[in-house]
């Protein structure tokens, strides 16, 4: 259990630590481990795990946006064309 003063306020993450924030989530495959972490973490501060919790939303939907369009491609245009496009042949 947290027992913390209800009185106590958090200290605000300072400029500086925004910025390494966002440079740690711009790392490729870093990003998600630290973002999880700082997420679900116990120790971190409220306003670093809701700007992780919404960074992995982000994320989730970026990945889910980038399979749905190598789905439609895959499945959806003549493997001629892919081939195509691939060798950039007219």
């Amino acid at each position: 259990m947290n027992m913390r003063d209800p009185g106590a306020v958090d200290k605000p993450i300072s400029v500086t630590g925004w910025m390494g924030a966002i440079v740690i989530a711009l790392v490729p495959v870093v990003n998600v481990a630290v973002l999880l972490y700082w997420a679900f973490g116990a120790k971190v501060e409220p306003d670093r795990k809701n700007f992780s919790r919404a960074a992995l939303i982000v994320i989730a939907a970026a990945a889910a946006l980038a399979a749905l369009m190598f789905f439609y491609m895959l499945l959806c245009i003549d493997p001629h064309e892919r081939i195509k496009a691939f060798m950039m042949v007219e």
